[in-house]
């Protein structure tokens, strides 16, 4: 399956650079230039992952990624060069999933993709809504006990 990620960065050279690698690696690429259209593709584009820089004209990346978590649970990496634990633990607490400092090796930027792909859609996620809680297609009804596969009723 080929998953399409969004680079969100003000720099070009840096969406170009990881454009060049991530497509060696069979993703889709789609690019943002300022937080505003990253946020304007996220909402009208599917996005499997987005890799967001931080300091952004019109809307830094910060308030891009709490807008996303209000609707979504994507994977999102960021990518800025503020590099104190601050920013990090910051980031990370407002629901990104990994932090990568500027300069970074774009091949370390690579494998932290694949891994935040293959941990979110590779080994599945879990989601609760409505008191069900679903794994791909597994759902439980934890109150009456209920486990449906498929629409098959296993108990």
């Amino acid at each position: 399956m080929n998953y399409t990620i969004l680079i969100a960065d003000d720099e070009p050279e840096i969406r170009t650079l990881l454009r060049l690698y991530l497509e060696n690696e069979n993703y889709q690429i789609i690019e943002a230039e300022n937080g505003k259209q990253a946020l304007e593709l996220l909402k009208k584009e599917h996005v499997d992952l987005c890799l967001l820089d931080i300091m952004m004209p019109e809307m830094d990346g910060y308030h891009v990624l709490q807008e996303l978590r209000k609707t979504s649970n994507i994977p999102v990496m960021i990518l800025s060069a503020k590099d104190a634990d601050s920013e990090k633990i910051l980031g990370l607490n407002l629901g990104a999933d990994d932090y990568l400092a500027k300069p970074f090796n774009p091949l370390e930027a690579v494998a932290r993709v694949n891994s935040n792909i293959r941990r979110f859609y590779a080994l599945g996620t879990a989601e609760l809504s409505s008191g069900m809680l679903t794994v791909r297609d597994l759902e439980l009804d934890p109150e009456g006990c209920v486990l449906k596969k498929m629409e098959n009723r296993l108990n």
